[in-house]
């Protein structure tokens, strides 16, 4: 699982509304604590467990609590509103927002280990 430098390059809405806590309100008290969250993009592994699957099946946001805003392929589309019928595929890259214990879930995810709960 390859982890990418550099994060998320530009100025997303997703971004901002994460990092500004007028724009949040009250949402970050109920929502996964948004204040500390950050943008993270993954590339997608040659990992049965995650490659050629669809982002459904994959139950990210449940079993990780991470949000997926988009992904792009390796062709270079650059999807902003991922269905649960899309299919990832090896070398996509997922971008999603996410507390560090979150993403650290989702890394435990994508290499195929047990998802470890929250202390």
């Amino acid at each position: 699982m390859e982890r990418l430098r550099g994060g998320f390059r530009g100025r997303s809405r997703g971004a901002y509304t994460a990092r500004d806590p007028d724009a949040v309100g009250h949402h970050r008290r109920r929502d996964h604590g948004l204040h500390s969250s950050r943008l993270e993009e993954f590339a997608v592994p040659k990992n049965p467990a995650i490659a050629y699957r669809r982002i459904g099946e994959l139950k990210i946001r449940e079993k990780t609590g991470t949000i997926m805003l988009a992904f792009r392929t390796v062709e270079g589309k650059f999807d902003t509103m991922p269905s649960a019928e899309d299919r990832l595929y090896e070398g996509d890259t997922l971008i999603v927002l996410g507390s560090r214990g979150q993403i650290t879930r989702l890394e435990q995810l994508m290499r195929g280990e047990k998802i470890m709960e929250e202390e």
